[in-house]
């Protein structure tokens, strides 16, 4: 009876290693349709609750500016949902507006304005408390929501709201796991850009965004973080296509390459098919046999 059991054991684990052939090559994040199945856990949990995804991104001070060693203030904030129709922008220059305060005057009332601005952006935060929040490196005090919400302390004495940690996502750690750290030259939001789609015109990078701030160019920096975050949407979608554009290929981009390829796809399924039926076959007749004995 001992060997009976032992002996079903290695051909069904046989059978079974037939299938994990053909199964692996969907786990592979491979479809046979128009939407991708994704082998990472995270994004297929962002695919899967996509509509009630926002983008956010913003702009601030230098940290090496004219600060005296203080935080750097915020200059705007953009959050798009993921249907990229809807944008809601915080900015010192349209809150001022709304202050009835001039461009002019805007420095010397900048803690008041930025006050506003964020107490406008956490209110907004709160009211999408169950959305996930992709974001471009905000992980820390320097550059993050731990960064607004210390500038909103420092303004206002009270603690913001807080994102919970397991709504936030790094949109360039996610692209960087499946591409390869070094799959695009330093800056990677700019060289990925690039390659994808194309570095839109009002697009800052960080010394333009100093002399931006030192011109009190306050509509700039928002025009720049505004086009950064609708650019994140694209490439999401690029992402979890496996066709985001890279400088540099490593064996997993190569592989998803080939695997794209519709025979390839078509392949696949046969492969998985005959597996299947072949591991059935198989322990149907080693069932067969030993019952016969």
């Amino acid at each position: 009876m001992a060997n009976f059991i032992i002996s079903a054991m290695e051909d069904s684990a046989l059978a079974l290693g037939h299938c994990t052939i053909g199964l692996v090559l969907l786990d592979l994040g491979y479809s046979f349709g128009d939407r991708p199945i994704v082998s990472n856990k995270t994004l297929k949990y962002l695919v899967q609750n996509s509509n009630k995804i926002l983008f956010v991104h913003y702009s601030c001070q230098s940290f090496t500016d004219k600060n005296q060693e203080l935080s750097p203030r915020i200059t705007s904030i953009a959050a798009l949902f993921n249907n990229g129709r809807i944008l809601k922008s915080f900015s010192i220059h349209y809150t001022a507006e709304i202050l009835h305060i001039d461009r002019d005057d805007i420095e010397k009332n900048y803690n008041a304005i930025e006050n506003v601005m964020l107490s406008d952006f956490f209110k907004f935060a709160e009211s999408q408390y169950d959305y996930i929040w992709l974001h471009w490196n905000m992980v820390n005090i320097n550059y993050g929501f731990e960064a607004l919400e210390h500038r909103y302390k420092v303004l206002t004495g009270n603690d913001a709201y807080k994102i919970s940690e397991e709504s936030k996502y790094n949109l360039s750690k996610l692209i960087l796991n499946k591409y390869g750290k070094d799959c695009v030259d330093d800056p990677k939001m700019y060289n990925l850009m690039d390659l994808n789609g194309g570095v839109h015109r009002d697009f800052l990078s960080g010394a333009d965004e100093v002399r931006a701030f030192e011109n009190k160019d306050y509509l700039k920096m928002h025009k720049s973080t505004m086009c950064k975050v609708y650019w994140f949407p694209y490439i999401f979608n690029l992402l979890i296509k496996n066709k985001v554009k890279t400088n540099k290929y490593n064996l997993n981009l190569i592989l998803d390459r080939i695997f794209e390829k519709p025979l390839i796809k078509i392949f696949s399924l046969i492969a998985m098919m005959v597996t299947i039926i072949t591991g059935v076959v198989v322990f149907c007749d080693f069932l067969v046999k030993r019952i016969s004995k």
